[in-house]
């Protein structure tokens, strides 16, 4: 891979996770992880699975949870503020301290 364009324009962030969480010892298997398309399995396959056993070699494989994977991203936007931490509600004003207490 003597190439001069960064990895993450040649692979995924996903795939690059995909192929270290799953170490694909041959092309078949390498061929099945998410983003590797034929093109890219006969152009840099080879040197993907030498990086991976070379890894696999002197560091040990390591285990994921099956879910460990897929993370739940938080929806955008501000979070709700509850009525009464409002600078311009009643109960601010009044002394609340936001969890249903009277100061």
């Amino acid at each position: 891979m003597n190439e001069t364009v960064p990895t993450h324009v040649i692979l995924s962030d996903v795939t690059l996770r995909k192929m270290a969480r799953e170490y694909p010892r041959t092309r078949e298997q390498l061929a099945r992880v998410s983003g590797m398309v034929e093109k890219k399995v006969n152009e840099f396959g080879a040197a993907l699975l030498a990086e991976i056993g070379a890894h696999l070699q002197t560091n040990p494989r390591q285990l994921f949870a099956e879910d460990s994977f897929q993370t739940t991203a938080p929806v955008p936007g501000r979070a709700r503020l509850r009525r009464y931490r409002s600078p311009r509600s009643p109960a601010f004003r009044a002394g609340w301290v936001g969890d249903d207490r009277r100061p």
